[in-house]
């Protein structure tokens, strides 16, 4: 099977350095997958007349695949992609439009631009586009920690439409995408807990921590735990 970057250079006119960034997008996608209980697929422009080239794709842990063949290397345009072409050319997440079927599996549509930074850390142009793809045969009421994980998700998705995600890696590092079960936190501006999951909150008790982490400052609880691992328990 082509690689995401033998497809770019074969069919679209991306860049060295563009490449390099959808490979760590593709590299770091999984937790936005399961977060957003969606497929994602990674889709590069063939050419101006608003045609796509399928690159990668990633299915979510956490729900069913709106996708049952795999769609690298699919290469489509007209009418089926205009929510891709919409957050191509004006640069923004593309929510808007009513479900649409793939056989008998009733899929929502999401288009999130992928913008490269310039040298300089402004925001650059947008070199391709994120399809976000829910299955919605099996939609209900979420819960809270779906909720949770839906927002998160959403701030991913607008980190990736400004470029900051995922962030450059420099030399040497080596990195492991984290997974959305070993427990999930939010933080407010303030570095304050405003949200943790059962899986994290249990992690945080191994570490000797036993109260609610909702509302403690997460960086200076991690100072005291180091100070002090029995902290809570």
């Amino acid at each position: 099977m082509s690689t995401l970057r033998d497809l770019a250079e074969e069919h679209t006119q991306l860049r060295p350095a563009d490449i390099d960034h959808l490979h760590r997008i593709a590299g770091d996608w999984q937790l936005l997958s399961d977060m957003s209980f969606a497929d994602l697929l990674l889709w590069a422009p063939v050419d101006a007349d608003g045609t796509f080239l399928c690159v990668a794709q990633v299915r979510p842990t956490t729900a069913p695949t709106a996708y049952q063949d795999d769609q690298v290397g699919r290469i489509v345009g007209g009418p089926e992609v205009a929510h891709l072409e919409v957050a191509y050319r004006q640069g923004r997440i593309w929510r808007e439009g009513d479900p649409v079927w793939y056989g008998d599996v009733p899929a929502r549509h999401e288009a999130i631009p992928v913008r490269l930074r310039t040298a300089d850390g402004e925001a650059g142009e947008v070199v391709a586009v994120v399809g976000r793809d829910t299955n919605l045969s099996t939609a209900r009421t979420p819960s809270q920690l779906e909720l949770n994980y839906l927002t998160t998700a959403d701030d991913l998705a607008q980190m990736i439409a400004d470029g900051t995600f995922p962030p450059p890696r420099h030399p040497g590092e080596t990195t492991s995408a984290p997974r959305v079960g070993d427990g999930l936190v939010r933080l407010d501006a303030n570095g304050k807990v405003t949200y943790a999951s059962p899986n994290a909150q249990s992690a945080y008790r191994r570490l000797g921590y036993a109260s609610h982490l909702v509302g403690e400052d997460l960086a200076a609880l991690h100072r005291r735990l180091a100070n002090d691992p029995l902290e809570g328990t």
